[in-house]
This record gives C-alpha cells, sequence and structure tokens, in this order.
C-alpha cells in the first residue's frame, strides 16, 4: 500500500459477484466513461457505496485528521507487509471461511438495505408513510374504493424525500 496525499493505492482481489455488482453501480448511475478500467470501475463503485453509507448516517463523515492516526495499524512499507505476509494469508482465509459457502458479507445494517420512514427525522416522511400504511389498510377491506392514482402520487413523493 503506497502512501499518497490523495488516496491510497491498494492491491486487492474482488469476487466475481462483487465485479459484476460494481458494473451495475457504475452503469445504473451513468458513471460509465468508454475506456474506463476495471480498477477505475471498482473505485468509483467503492466511492458511491461509501458515499451512501455516509449518507445513510451508517459511519461517520470524518474531518481526515484522524487519517493518518487510522492507518497505523496497517502495514506501511513493503518490508513490513512481507514481514506480515503469512499472517495476511491466515487473515484472508479465516474471513472467508466466515462467509461460508456463498461468500457473501451481509449488508452493513439493515437500515442500508431498506431506510425506516417511521423514525424519519423529516416530518413529511413520517406522514406520507403513515398515509400510504393507511390507505393499504383501506385497500385491503374495500379494494373498490381504492384510489391508486392517489396512492402512487402520495408514493412517489416519498420515494423522492427519502
Amino acid at each position: 500500500m503506497a502512501r499518497h496525499p490523495h488516496g491510497e493505492v491498494v492491491r486487492i482481489r474482488v469476487s466475481p459477484p462483487d465485479v459484476m455488482a460494481a458494473i451495475d453501480v457504475v452503469d445504473t448511475l451513468g458513471l460509465y466513461i468508454h475506456g474506463m478500467s476495471l480498477s477505475q470501475c471498482i473505485s468509483v463503485a467503492l466511492k458511491v457505496t461509501l458515499e451512501s453509507c455516509r449518507h445513510s448516517k451508517l459511519i461517520e463523515t470524518r474531518e481526515g485528521w484522524e487519517y493518518v492516526q487510522m492507518l497505523k495499524r496497517f502495514p506501511q512499507s513493503r518490508e513490513e507487509s512481507i514481514k506480515v505476509k503469512g499472517r495476511q494469508i491466515a487473515i484472508t482465509k479465516a474471513f472467508e471461511e466466515g462467509l461460508g459457502e456463498n461468500n457473501r458479507v451481509p449488508p452493513l445494517n439493515s437500515a442500508f438495505v431498506e431506510p425506516d420512514p417511521e423514525t424519519h427525522p423529516n416530518l413529511e416522511v413520517r406522514r406520507l408513510f403513515r398515509e400510504l400504511k393507511e390507505m393499504d389498510a383501506r385497500k385491503a377491506v374495500d379494494p373498490l374504493n381504492f384510489d391508486q392514482q392517489l396512492y402512487d402520487r402520495l408514493n412517489s413523493e416519498l420515494c423522492k424525500l427519502i
């Protein structure tokens, strides 16, 4: 791992499902640029994922002053890396064994997958969510008097706010 003022250059192995997911992220967000390398694609997908985690408050947005301190626990030079290579291989094996057969990690937090509108800090989000839940309950009881257009409009408003 080389130390750079604008980031770190790291060498990682990425599983085929994660490579495909990274490509999906880049394509879905329209971030693909003709000629982009796979490394650049993975880097962009990682940035998007981490920014999503920050935005969702799953991880904190750091000021940067703690950067050097946080990196101290990792080998800093090629010589140090060589000294701990056997340990790194053991860590990789233990990590992969812990993931099980399908080699999949769980999401950081279930809130990352689907935010809970009932506890959202925005009152409008909570109001719209309650209204949609009430409409769902009414639809179950009286489907003939269900206003699908109103439901779709409210759902669209809610999605814009979340």
